[in-house]
């Protein structure tokens, strides 16, 4: 008799622990209150700089230097940095118009989104600085409202990112959902227990002097997460704000969905390997919420390994050779997807304005969409280290 137990065993009980993260999470974001948020009527004193990184992004690049320049908070300046462009972004970005608009021509051998904020940090006049993907839509008051949190003593702020072409196609409105249950969830949970958001990579704000101290970006492929969790280690504060809405251009075709969810995963492998045991133990230690998202990459990898190992034994009877393997009980499994289903629909409830009966008609694809996880983890591997081939295409809105 061959004896999968223990591996069998292993994989089932992490994958019911990483439900019962979520369950908790979602728990908080619902049941646990808050105060409401009341700003001042002030607009607060700080000289920000907007960075945004753009590499060929003529389709897009002009709309968010507007959103930019038509703050209500003036006193900013505009960094464009123009990374490895063959097309017109460059030409696009200046049509705008504005002195505080500074486009740069930035280019090297080498690709990726660190080193082209950190080139644009180095221009940068600010004591706060933003970060914008070049498809961000956002509102005029954005800015504005950002900075108020840093007054309150944050040391960076992500605001809730939702898609802006939700309406484009299904697979567009799918992941529109995704994006508003993720940051409710995970960012709204953990900022109920005072905890640290996660850094989203786009539409955040950074003290300056923050970043600098932690070293700046790091040219990983997933360097909001890497950025996180250093400023975390180094006791940094960082705030989510639900109100403040930064709009992002979701993939609008699958192999395009699947390239950037392969990058997030493989980002996310790399900013786990670059951990030493040390620093996950002391992580375990202090933030177990922290140190299991962490090592989502794992979670997809007993997954997978159960179902491979469930697949030999099923082989192996068929030839008439005994393994004993430990299955999860089915109801358990038929149980645990209805009751996170019903907790997400309440989430996706509470999400006004952007809620609609059609994310509850949908909501059925959408847990067959939540299934892409599988694939994006052998996917994840196939994918290059370099930005150049990984980034999405933008201008499909």
């Amino acid at each position: 008799m061959i004896d999968l137990s223990i591996p069998s065993f292993i994989t089932l009980v992490i994958a019911y622990v990483y439900w019962g993260y979520w369950f908790f999470l979602t728990t908080v974001y619902l049941f646990k209150r808050t105060k409401n948020t009341v700003y001042d009527d002030d607009d607060p004193p700080h000289f920000v700089s907007i960075v945004i990184p753009a590499s060929n992004e003529e389709n897009v690049v002009t709309n968010v230097v507007q959103d930019c320049l038509r703050q209500t908070h003036k006193n900013l300046e505009v960094i464009v940095v123009a990374h490895n462009c063959s097309d017109k972004t460059v030409e696009r970005a200046l049509e705008v118009g504005d002195k505080r608009l500074k486009v740069l021509i930035f280019r090297t051998k080498e690709w990726g989104k660190g080193i082209s904020l950190n080139y644009g940090l180095k221009h940068c006049k600010g004591d706060v600085v933003f970060t914008f993907d070049a498809d961000a839509k956002f509102d005029s008051d954005f800015v504005e409202k950002m900075l108020r949190w840093i007054d309150r003593g944050y040391d960076a702020v992500q605001a809730k990112i939702i898609g802006k072409n939700q309406d484009y196609n299904l697979l567009t409105y799918l992941a529109h959902m995704e994006s508003l249950l993720f940051s409710s969830i995970f960012c709204g949970a953990k900022s109920k227990l005072n905890m640290n958001a996660i850094i989203g990579g786009t539409g955040a704000a950074f003290k300056i002097k923050a970043l600098e101290l932690v070293g700046y970006f790091r040219n990983v492929l997933s360097e909001d997460l890497d950025i996180y969790l250093r400023l975390t280690r180094a006791n940094y504060r960082i705030a989510y704000a639900e109100d403040c809405i930064v709009n992002d251009e979701k993939p609008s075709t699958l192999k395009a969905f699947f390239r950037q969810r392969g990058r997030w995963l493989a980002g996310h492998i790399t900013v786990m390997m670059k951990q030493s045991l040390k620093e996950d133990l002391r992580m375990l230690r202090k933030d177990p919420l922290n140190f299991i998202y962490l090592f989502t990459p794992v979670v997809l990898a007993c997954y997978w390994l159960h179902i491979i190992l469930s697949i030999v034994v099923l082989l192996l009877n068929t030839m008439s050779i005994n393994a004993f393997f430990i299955y999860g009980p089915v109801s358990i499994w038929i149980l645990s997807i209805i009751i996170m289903a019903l907790l997400y629909i309440m989430v996706l409830r509470r999400q006004k304005p952007f809620y609609s009966k059609k994310m509850l008609k949908l909501f059925p694809l959408f847990l067959f969409y939540n299934l892409y996880g599988y694939i994006s983890f052998w996917k994840a591997f196939t994918i290059s280290k370099s930005w150049e081939h990984t980034k999405t295409e933008h201008g499909f809105s």
